[in-house]
C-alpha cells in the first residue's frame, strides 16, 4: 500500500490539542481475492471469485488531544476510511494514559 497525506495540529485554549489528518492510499498489488476447492467426495476443483475492491482507500480523522495535565493524557478520536465500491469504516476511540 502506497500512502500519503496531511496532518496538522491547532492549539486550543489549555491544555487541549485539535488534530485532523487526510490521507490516501493505493494498493500497488491490486490483486482480486480468490479461493479454489474441491469436494471431498471426488470431482473436479472450482474457484470463487472474492469481492471486486478498488485499490483506492481514503482517509480521514479528528482528534481532541490533552497532554498536559500533570496525571495523564487523554486522546478522543474519530476516524473513517472510506473505499469506491462502497466500503465504509468508522471508529470512535477514547485513550488515557496514566502516568505512574
Amino acid at each position: 500500500m502506497l500512502t500519503g497525506g496531511l496532518r496538522g495540529t491547532y492549539t486550543l485554549p489549555m491544555p487541549l490539542d485539535l488534530m485532523a489528518y487526510a490521507g490516501v492510499g493505493y494498493n500497488m498489488l491490486d490483486t482480486g481475492a480468490q479461493v479454489s476447492a474441491s469436494f471431498m467426495g471426488g470431482g473436479g476443483s472450482f474457484v470463487t471469485e472474492g469481492a471486486d475492491l478498488s485499490p483506492w482507500l481514503f482517509s480521514a480523522g479528528v482528534a481532541l488531544v490533552s497532554t498536559k495535565l500533570a496525571a495523564f493524557d487523554m486522546r478522543l478520536g474519530y476516524d473513517l476510511q472510506a473505499s469506491p465500491p462502497g466500503f465504509l469504516n468508522r471508529m470512535g476511540s477514547l485513550n488515557l494514559r496514566m502516568r505512574l
